[in-house]
């Protein structure tokens, strides 16, 4: 099995948001997961309920896994399924955390550290002047 999560949108300046290299497919597959109402993710995301049957069909059939089912009168996201939507989720967060990087490099960013009392009396004042 092989999971293909880029798609040809990633050049495209009218595809918008900041998920630009995620495949739409995956995306509305995630809102599903978690909203388990192919009506509620619809709203979420804008589109026509039929687009998210569509979609979610179009990945099933893609990975030839079985991601959703209905059990009456619920939506239930399958063993896979819940695998893949914390695989997408987490590389979502890997895809933004990267971008950042990217865009701006030589960003200093905070440094936060916490010590006890006692190091902060003694060792702190002079790891701080270094």
């Amino acid at each position: 099995m092989k999971i293909i999560m880029y798609n040809n949108y990633i050049n495209n300046p009218n595809y918008g948001g900041d998920d630009l290299m995620l495949d739409r497919r995956y995306e509305t597959f995630l809102m599903l997961a978690k909203t388990t109402s192919y009506t509620k993710t619809a709203q979420k995301l804008f589109i026509t309920q039929p687009a998210v049957t569509q979609q979610i069909a179009s990945l099933q059939k893609e990975l030839q896994l079985e991601l959703v089912k209905y059990e009456r009168p619920h939506l239930v996201i399958t063993p896979a399924g819940k695998q893949l939507a914390k695989f997408i989720e987490s590389v979502t967060i890997k895809s933004q955390q990267i971008l950042a990087h990217l865009q701006q490099p030589q960003a200093k960013r905070p440094l936060k550290f916490g010590a006890t009392l006692s190091f902060n009396t003694i060792v702190e004042p002079q790891f701080i002047k270094k």
